[in-house]
């Protein structure tokens, strides 16, 4: 398995290349800022947060209800289970101001979380298969 340093350098490459690629195609920095957040957002809400020797205090409760590489490492799912889980800070921040929630801006944020989710596993897999060869 790739150590917590690898899988935020491939984030950050990833978030990178993202932002290289879409501004040599003509795309503004106001286009890009939300891709490189959401793949950024995979260094935080990461799938490892379910390994008991990674975990901050929030995510205490989260890795007693999943096993590391089960259900949080699934793709879309897995990104959905730890949004959830985070979700009452959002909720309570909107239901107690006047601001309104992004929906339009989260969606897109999701997607490119999804996409960081992605990055890890595949990561994990190809990794895990080397090592098994090597």
């Amino acid at each position: 398995m790739p150590s917590k340093a690898v899988h935020n350098s491939a984030l950050f490459v990833s978030a990178m290349s993202t932002v290289g690629y879409a501004l040599l195609n003509g795309c503004q920095v106001e286009d890009v800022l939300l891709p490189c957040f959401g793949l950024l957002s995979g260094v935080f809400i990461t799938p490892d947060h379910d390994l008991a020797e990674s975990r901050w205090s929030i995510w205490q409760l989260y890795g007693k209800f999943f096993s590391h590489r089960g259900v949080s490492h699934w793709p879309v799912i897995g990104t959905l289970t730890r949004i959830a889980y985070l979700s009452p800070i959002p909720i309570a921040f909107f239901a107690y101001s006047h601001w309104h929630f992004p929906w339009p801006l989260f969606g897109k944020w999701l997607l490119w979380l999804c996409i960081a989710d992605i990055v890890h596993v595949t990561l994990d897999i190809v990794v895990s298969r080397f090592k098994a060869i090597a």
